[in-house]
């Protein structure tokens, strides 16, 4: 067949249709519908790792609370990034939100807290110090978030790891005030109390209820008896024995023979001074014969007191004694002696007397 040539003038191009005219209302036309797919399926995206709609558990690189928020560093709760937050508002998540802290290189490193807000930089989570020591990370290391679901507590005690935490007048109202911004426990974590300008740890050392294996209670809206157990390093003082004291006794009211060998035994003790009984020698060398010791006149105590009569009187404690014997004597010899005031088997008889008339 002969060769095609082509045509001498190029064919025109047709002339587009002209625009239609403007219509008082306006009408979106419908966004394209996306072609089919032969196998339909929902997919989640990977940075998401969903399992069930109440769970949540995400991968972060954690960073020191005290580099990016300060003011949160003695704080019981963690900072996400927002991505957190619309990850965890598609999810039937009750609030408030508890999450366990796991350091992936140490499993069984695992502590529990809150969540303060969704400001954090975006792929890290902001930790206090003292969060971090207790499951063993450092600066950049990696960190699981997982959601978990805790109980209320309803006794925890502490134990404070140095006695400088018992020069705390009130102790119990320095706690309260502190564990507002916690929002979890975790039984054998060692939190960080600020006071005064000091710092103070405390360890959990019980708490109820105790579950396993979670071993951790909520504290929001919860009514929590705490009981503090006696601090690391803490010496219970000595207690000394308390003094004797002397009672003083009226030496009138003791037995005679008690008084008198009281008066033995301290006559005993006391060393008896004797003036000029020493030996003496005379000029012409003679010794002089040693005198008798005089002997001193037995001391008499006395006792003073006023009598019935509002005189002074000054007595013996001999004479006191001797009158007090007498008088005892004499009230038993008086009992003695008395008529029984009832005769036995006599009755008494209303207005059985004898009666006169004025005639």
């Amino acid at each position: 067949p002969p060769p095609l040539t082509p045509p001498p003038h190029p064919l025109p191009s047709p002339t587009p249709p002209p625009p239609p005219p403007p219509s008082h209302h306006h009408h979106t036309p419908p966004p394209p519908s996306p072609p089919p797919h032969p196998h339909p399926t929902t997919t989640t995206p990977k940075m998401f790792n969903f399992g069930p709609r109440q769970s949540f558990e995400m991968t972060y690189l954690v960073s020191p609370m005290s580099t990016f928020k300060p003011e949160y560093a003695t704080s019981g709760k963690i900072f996400l990034p927002a991505s957190a937050l619309a990850a965890i508002s598609t999810r039937d998540i009750p609030f408030p939100y508890m999450f366990t802290l796991t350091n992936p290189k140490f499993p069984g490193k695992v502590t529990h807290a809150g969540v303060q807000e969704f400001t954090a930089p975006e792929g890290r989570c902001l930790v206090p110090s003292w969060m971090m020591q207790n499951i063993n990370l450092q600066s950049n290391d990696k960190i699981k978030i997982t959601y978990c679901t805790l109980e209320g507590a309803s006794f925890v005690k502490l134990q404070a790891q140095s006695p400088k935490f018992l020069d705390i007048s009130n102790p119990r109202a320095v706690l309260e005030k502190n564990l507002r911004s916690f929002s979890a426990l975790t039984k054998g974590d060692i939190f960080l109390l600020k006071y005064n300008e000091q710092e103070y740890y405390l360890q959990v050392m019980e708490l109820k209820p105790d579950r396993a294996p979670l071993h951790a209670v909520s504290i929001v809206n919860t009514d929590v008896n705490v009981d503090f157990a006696p601090p690391v390093g803490y010496v219970e003082p000595e207690r000394k024995p308390k003094a004797h004291v002397h009672k003083k006794v009226d030496k009138a009211d003791l037995d005679p023979s008690q008084f008198h060998s009281d008066e033995e035994s301290s006559s005993e003790e006391e060393v008896a001074f004797s003036a000029f009984s020493g030996s003496g020698a005379r000029i012409s060398g003679k010794q002089v014969p040693v005198a008798a010791p005089v002997e001193e006149e037995k001391k008499v105590e006395t006792k003073t007191f006023i009598s019935q009569n509002g005189q002074m009187v000054t007595q013996s404690i001999e004479s006191i004694r001797k009158m007090r014997a007498a008088r005892h004597a004499a009230a038993q010899k008086t009992e003695s002696t008395k008529k029984p005031e009832e005769d036995s088997g006599a009755e008494f008889k209303s207005f059985s007397g004898t009666g006169y008339r004025m005639r």
